[in-house]
C-alpha cells in the first residue's frame, strides 16, 4: 500500500503521522460500532422503542379505520333517508296558501300547506321530515317512524294535545283554523 491515499499526503507534507494514526483508530472504532459493539442495554431500548412505535401506529390505524367506518355507516344512513323521504313525500300543491308553522331547531319556520294536508297533520297522520337544512316534506306516520329509528333529529311531529279531566274548559275545544 505504497500508494494509499494516506501514504501520498504524507509524501507531499500535508499531514503528518500522528494524525494519520489519530485517523485510522477512528475509522476502526466507528467499524467497530456498527459491527454491533452496542451495549446490551442500548440495543434492549432500541428494541423497546421500535415495538412502542409499531403499537402506537397499530393505535392510529385502528382509529382511522374506525373513523372511515363510521363515515361510510353515517353516508349509507343518510342515504337511506333521503330515499325514503324522496319515494314518500307527500305532494303540496303550489296553490298551497295555509301557513303552516312549527319549530325546528329553536327557530319557529314555516310551511305552506292545503287545508286537508293541515288536517292530517294536526291528527298524526302525518309528519314534518327534514331532507337538509331549509328544505322540509311532509311523509305519511309510518315513514317518519322509520326515519326516526335511523335519525330522530330529521322527523318533527306534532305533538297531539291529551284532555285533561280536570280541565273546566273541556268541553271548549280550540278551533284548527284558529290562526296566531
Amino acid at each position: 500500500m505504497k500508494n494509499s491515499l494516506s501514504d501520498q499526503l504524507l509524501n507531499l507534507g500535508l499531514t503528518n503521522k500522528q494524525q494519520l494514526q489519530k485517523a485510522k483508530t477512528e475509522k476502526r472504532q466507528q467499524k467497530k460500532r456498527i459491527k454491533g459493539g452496542q451495549s446490551a442495554e442500548e440495543s434492549q431500548a432500541l428494541q423497546q422503542e421500535l415495538q412502542r412505535a409499531k403499537e402506537e401506529k397499530l393505535a392510529r390505524d385502528r382509529e382511522l379505520n374506525r373513523q372511515r367506518e363510521a363515515e361510510k355507516q353515517r353516508r349509507a344512513i343518510e342515504a337511506q333517508i333521503r330515499q325514503l323521504i324522496e319515494q314518500h313525500a307527500q305532494p303540496i300543491p303550489a296553490s298551497a296558501e295555509l301557513p303552516y308553522q312549527f319549530a325546528h331547531q329553536r327557530k319557529i319556520k314555516k310551511l305552506y300547506i292545503t287545508d286537508p294536508l293541515q288536517k292530517q297533520l294536526l291528527k298524526g297522520w302525518l309528519a314534518i321530515a327534514v331532507l337538509e337544512e331549509g328544505r322540509y316534506f311532509l311523509v305519511p306516520d309510518a315513514i317518519a317512524a322509520r326515519i326516526e329509528q335511523r335519525d330522530p333529529e330529521r322527523v318533527i311531529r306534532i305533538a297531539q294535545e291529551t284532555v285533561d279531566d280536570d280541565d273546566p274548559y273541556k268541553d271548549y275545544p280550540i278551533p284548527d283554523d284558529l290562526m296566531w
